[in-house]
């Protein structure tokens, strides 16, 4: 029986501590190609009804963001927030703004019409589930885990917004 091997790299980082006790720096762990299907697979992500349409206005709101000159963000909440009828644009383009400025990391949207999705993306389509579905509190973790402390009332704001106006 002919057994193949993947060699998987493994570095050790502050939250590997029980392998810098029992291993070198850099462990190299041989396993069983046999065990691949255990392992998740990386696969696309898919799209409900209308998500596509829904991510490319998103990847719109998200370049003209970037050209739109930078708002207070919190006076512009204040404002919207005494408006009814406020458009999905006005919302979409100030969340993006508010990534910009205030999240944890820069964050990447393709080109409007690409077949793709990144990972921020889907973790805006994602964020967006989760209102849809009325789970408030996965929606604020999601929220959370992306924008700094001192902005996520706001964003907060904007991503209920953003949900509702759509």
């Amino acid at each position: 029986m002919d057994i193949r091997y993947n060699i998987v790299s493994r570095k050790v980082t502050a939250m590997g501590h029980a392998l810098k006790r029992h291993h070198a720096p850099s462990a190299t762990v041989l396993r069983p190609s046999c065990f691949r299907h255990v392992l998740p697979q990386r696969r696309g992500f898919d799209f409900r009804d209308g998500e596509i349409v829904l991510l490319n206005r998103l990847r719109w709101f998200a370049v003209r963001s970037r050209l739109s000159a930078h708002e207070d963000i919190e006076k512009a909440c204040f404002l919207l927030s005494g408006k009814r009828d406020v458009s999905f644009e006005r919302f979409g383009l100030l969340f993006f703004l508010g990534l910009d400025r205030h999240g944890r990391h820069d964050v990447s949207f393709h080109k409007p019409g690409a077949k793709s999705a990144s990972k921020d993306e889907v973790w805006l389509l994602n964020l967006l589930r989760a209102l849809d579905d009325d789970d408030a509190s996965l929606a604020s973790r999601m929220l959370n885990w992306h924008v700094q402390p001192s902005a996520r009332r706001w964003m907060w704001f904007l991503a209920n917004g953003l949900h509702s106006s759509r």
